[in-house]
């Protein structure tokens, strides 16, 4: 094996050029000979002069520190399972796997070239290569690895060197792996294998969560927080954090139902999958309470690794001091439970929506002294947009006493929940104003339908205000212009035929008023039609305004139908009031019962304007014996009839409709009322509603 495919492999490994460009210019190079392989690499454009610069010198270092073996070299090389690659450049192209970029300090020690010591069961290989660093804890550190036998990319954490000789680290190390494995929850990282190696120090294999943690989520959205659009954006960021909370709280709910404690929860000991995933890690400070069955009648899990949690001694705080409760802080051990982990949970929660941990200061001493006390600002301190009722939810999980907190990890959850879902928090009362609005929120469709009522109703009773002051002004001015008259009138009468005049005076004043009245009210009607036309609801409050005038209206028919007068004017004004009145279709009548020409029932428009087309019909026949014109009286009656005919369909009364229809085509038929264009006109609509009527009965 030459030399130059281990640097075509190192070039590979390293990502500094495509595979097929790198192994087809190396079979090129082995045709051609001409010159060094990585100066016909750049010659040919697969490396640049600057990557050279660097992956060279790492090359020959590797070479000198193996003597110039490339056997060896390949040995050292963990990402071939420590299997030589064939003489040929096609067999060893088949070997890389371009997946594993270890730094150069790895690649120049012999840690680089182990693999665990778990085997293949088929093959009696390392199951688990390692490819690249990942992160580093405080106790283990964690490499990318591949699972051969499933061929898949799997975390791999193993214990630090400085700590490989510390009993106490160890049994942690241990205790985390047996935890995690047997706590198996979506939301708790799955673990898939566990050994040694030869020298005795521990790991495990778990998923690997391609994602980012919950701090650097949180740190991202509070350092856009400012550059979100607008408040709805801002608000729906922070809901997707709330609910990976929840997801959270969930598993660590799970862990209590299984008997273990956490202890050290935190934004950083939670990773996010870029899919929807939430998963609590780092169990290292476990801690195993309680008796061996769970709440939930399901058995706690035992551990086999020495011992229930890692050594802890009382009056030593272990965790992260910004997150632990003030009985961890203090060294309390025989007063962690549950209530523990559920303040370690309102105090992630404080940093999510703060955007900062709950307690601050100079050095780990100096935070335990405030967490012990309790001394941390509220959160609405730092941030005044955070809604109340999350503020109130994160102070309790956070209460100084464990017996103030959450009773349980699951009822802080349904809380967040409750607000997710726009309901009332427990953590709180609220105040009325805030149920209102609530109601407001959950029933649109309601309260704009009551404040478009409201609001039509207001202007509605504008509209008619302001018409009924003007015509009420005219009709003042009118009736002051008629006293004025009967002043002069009654001045300039004879005495001997006073009371005659008066009486004249009095008949001739009543019938002006009623004619203004009519007038009046003619005007109203039309006034509100074209005021509310195009407003919406128009409809309702038409109706509602056009009642409001039916009182006078009443007033001033009762004045006609009780009229004694026989005369054209009477008879006319009869008929306009009847036409008025149809305006106002079947609706009840403002007043409940009317006595407008002796009807005792119920009265409604249609009753009104069949009173007042009956009396109209009486003084037309009356008439009829004192008119000369003939076709003239004829006219009129027809008129009323017609009328009568429309309010008796309405009404429900159709043979008596079709007798009024009859007489006036009749009367039509004998006179001479077809002479002009208009009354034939009539007599045909005359004829097609008689026939319609006919039909409908």
């Amino acid at each position: 094996m030459d030399l130059d495919l281990l640097l075509a492999v190192l070039i590979i490994q390293y990502q500094f050029a495509d595979k097929a460009r790198v192994m087809e210019a190396h079979e090129e190079w082995l045709r051609s000979k001409s010159g060094k392989f990585h100066e016909f690499l750049v010659l040919k454009g697969v490396l640049s002069e600057s990557d050279k610069q660097i992956i060279l010198p790492m090359f020959e270092k590797l070479v000198e520190k193996n003597r110039g073996d490339a056997e060896l070299c390949y040995s050292v090389l963990s990402s071939f399972d420590n299997t030589k690659p064939a003489n040929r450049a096609s067999d060893a192209q088949q070997d890389v796997t371009g997946e594993w970029i270890p730094s150069s300090s790895d690649l120049l020690s012999e840690s680089t070239a182990k693999s665990s010591e778990s085997k293949s069961p088929n093959s009696g290989k390392p199951r688990y290569r390692v490819l690249r660093p990942h992160a580093k804890g405080g106790l283990g550190e964690v490499s990318v690895a591949t699972d051969v036998e499933l061929n898949r990319e799997v975390a791999l954490k193993e214990i630090q060197n400085r700590f490989v000789r510390d009993a106490d680290s160890r049994a942690r190390f241990l205790l985390e792996a047996e935890v995690t494995g047997k706590l198996e929850h979506p939301g708790i990282v799955p673990v898939y294998g566990m050994g040694a190696y030869s020298d005795g120090r521990p790991f495990y294999a778990m998923r690997f969560i391609q994602g980012d943690s919950l701090k650097e989520a949180i740190t991202k959205f509070h350092s856009q927080y400012s550059q979100f659009k607008n408040t709805t954006e801002r608000r729906l960021v922070e809901r997707q954090l709330l609910r990976r909370f929840v997801d959270v709280c969930f598993a660590v709910d799970f862990a209590h139902s299984r008997g273990v404690l956490h202890r050290d929860i935190k934004p950083g000991n939670i990773m996010l999958g870029q899919y929807g995933e939430t998963l609590v890690v780092d169990w290292g400070l476990a801690k195993i309470i309680g008796s061996s069955t769970s709440y939930d009648g399901t058995s706690q899990i035992s551990i086999s690794s020495g011992s229930n949690s890692a050594p802890t001694q009382v009056g030593s705080a272990v965790g992260t001091p910004a997150y632990m409760p003030p009985e961890q802080a203090a060294g309390q051990v025989d007063r962690l439970g549950p209530h523990s982990d559920t303040y370690s949970l309102g105090a992630t929660l404080y940093h999510i929506l703060t955007g900062r941990p709950p307690f601050e200061g100079t050095n780990a001493l100096e935070i335990i002294k405030l967490v012990i006390k309790g001394e941390f600002r509220p959160p609405r301190t730092i941030n005044s947009e955070i809604p109340k009722s999350l503020e109130s939810i994160c102070v309790k999980a956070m209460a100084l006493e464990p017996n103030d907190r959450y009773p349980s990890v699951r009822e802080l959850a349904q809380d967040i929940e409750r607000y997710l879902a726009d309901e009332p928090v427990s953590s709180m009362k609220e105040p009325w104003t805030a149920q209102v609005f609530r109601w407001i929120r959950k029933h649109p469709t309601a309260t704009a339908a009551a404040v478009t009522g409201i609001v039509l109703t207001s202007l509605g009773l504008i509209v008619f205000s302001t018409i009924l002051g003007s015509k009420n002004q005219q009709l003042l001015a009118a009736n002051n212009k008629l006293d004025n008259k009967n002043r002069e009138l009654n001045s300039s009468l004879e005495r001997e035929s006073q009371a005659r005049q008066e009486a004249v005076a009095s008949e001739e004043v009543a019938k002006q008023q009623s004619l203004l009245a009519l007038s009046t009210l003619q005007g109203v009607v039309a006034d509100i039609q074209s005021a509310v036309k195009d407003m919406p609801g128009s409809n309702r409050v038409r109706r509602r305004l056009l009642n409001t005038s039916l009182e006078q209206l009443q007033r001033v028919a009762a004045d006609y139908v009780s009229r004694s007068a026989i005369d054209e004017s009477t008879w006319a004004a009869l008929l306009e009031l009847g036409e008025l009145v149809l305006e106002f279709g079947p609706e009840p009548l403002a007043t409940a019962n009317s006595n407008v020409a002796g009807i005792k029932e119920k009265s409604s428009a249609l009753t009104l304007a069949r009173s007042l087309s009956y009396r109209s019909l009486v003084i037309a026949r009356e008439l009829e014996g004192k008119e000369q014109d003939k076709g003239r009286a004829k006219l009129r009656i027809a008129e009323t009839l017609s009328q009568l005919a429309i309010v008796l369909e309405r009404s429900g009364e159709m043979q008596e409709a079709i007798r009024s229809l009859k007489e006036v085509v009749e009367l039509q038929e004998s006179s001479d009322m077809m002479t002009t264009p208009k009354r034939r006109r009539n007599y045909l609509l005359n004829m097609n509603e008689l026939g319609r009527c006919h039909h409908v009965r």
